[in-house]
């Protein structure tokens, strides 16, 4: 069964939050593109500069990895070569009124010990971390397992691709 966090942040929050646990657990990040014909591309992204310019439009996902690829362009990291050491993160995508629901999941069960150790250390630290609340109501079913950053001022969704059919998310009340 693969694991599953689910947190109500942007993307380029979320990293900007979890870099030390990143660099602690000697995690990269690469981020997945597609162009028109859906053909994917890989980017390594440098945790030592600013993440604003990394989540563009082209923004599908992105990795967490264990280990490092030689060569990205040929790489997919569902391969069995690299998902026991893969975290795939999705969503986390933001407009200046609206914000989507960053849900990582380790892809593989049998999962490298750097990747279980960052998501448990992650998941402390937002447990203990004042700025993060626990639980939310979706769809008339109170989800205990969704973190989410307090005083978000936005219209939450679980997705942007699928918010025709979805009502919106609604925090608790502080």
């Amino acid at each position: 069964m693969p694991v599953y966090t689910r947190i109500i942040i942007s993307a380029e929050d979320f990293l900007s939050y979890s870099k030390d646990l990143l660099n602690q657990y000697n995690i990269h990040c690469y981020v997945e593109y597609r162009d028109k014909k859906k053909k994917a591309s890989y980017k390594k992204v440098d945790l030592s500069q600013s993440f604003s310019k990394v989540f563009s439009e082209k923004y599908d996902c992105f990795f967490l990895c264990a280990k490092e690829p030689e060569d990205t362009s040929v790489t997919s990291f569902y391969d069995d070569e690299w998902c026991d050491d893969t975290i795939v993160a999705e969503g986390g995508r933001e407009t200046e009124t609206e914000i989507e629901q960053l849900d990582l999941r380790i892809i593989s069960k049998l999962h490298n010990d750097n990747i279980r150790l960052f998501v448990n250390a992650l998941n402390a630290k937002m447990k203990k971390d004042p700025q993060f609340g626990k639980g939310i109501e979706t769809e008339n079913y109170l989800n205990k397992n969704i973190f989410y950053k307090k005083g978000l001022q936005k219209i939450i969704w679980a997705s942007f691709e699928r918010k025709l059919f979805l009502d919106p998310i609604e925090l608790p009340a502080e």
